[in-house]
């Protein structure tokens, strides 16, 4: 079982929410306005939810620009041609010629800064980089605790800070709906 709210205020999906966790039932919850929207899930506190796997072309080697050293071993690593990429903190950059890199942060879906903890780079080639992610349990939260934090969203760039997120979800003007 489990409770999906699509297009709910914000005050009827707390309250959702806060029933599912207490009965122990899985709560989805969406919302868009316009181009922008957000998911939540709450598979509850007992949930193992493990990091994803990649699938199709994140699989294979991306073409990345040369490197540019930022310092202490940090570097900004950019895709050739503003390609996406599905890297989130904490996974791994498998660079062709034996490097790796551990993603710190991510600055754009095409953009990042990892650091270098094996083998060495060379800033002045281009080089292609496998994404290998982190192995993770993502721990669970209720939507009140989610929509409480600095920020909310996906690790491809798109992170909502607290204006982007009020604007998406501060509105209970939407008909509510459960399903």
């Amino acid at each position: 079982d489990c409770v999906a709210a699509c297009g709910s205020g914000r005050e009827a999906a707390c309250a959702l929410s806060d029933a599912c966790r207490a009965a122990g039932v899985p709560f989805v919850w969406c919302r868009c306005a316009g181009a922008a929207f957000c998911v939540f899930d709450d598979f509850g506190d007992g949930a193992a939810v493990a990091s994803r796997e990649l699938a199709g072309a994140a699989r294979e080697s991306v073409p990345l620009e040369p490197l540019r050293a930022l310092g202490d071993n940090l570097y900004r690593a950019e895709a050739a041609g503003r390609q996406r990429h599905e890297a989130c903190e904490g996974d791994f950059l498998d660079l062709d010629g034996g490097a790796v890199l551990e993603v710190r942060a991510v600055a754009t879906p095409w953009a990042l800064e990892a650091a270098l903890i094996e083998g060495a780079v060379d800033t002045k080639k281009r080089c292609g980089a496998r994404l290998r992610p982190a192995t993770r349990i993502l721990k669970q939260v209720s939507l009140r605790d989610a929509l409480a934090a600095a920020s909310f969203g996906s690790c491809d760039g798109a992170r909502l800070d607290r204006r982007a997120l009020d604007a998406i979800i501060g509105s209970d003007d939407a008909p509510d709906a459960a399903a």
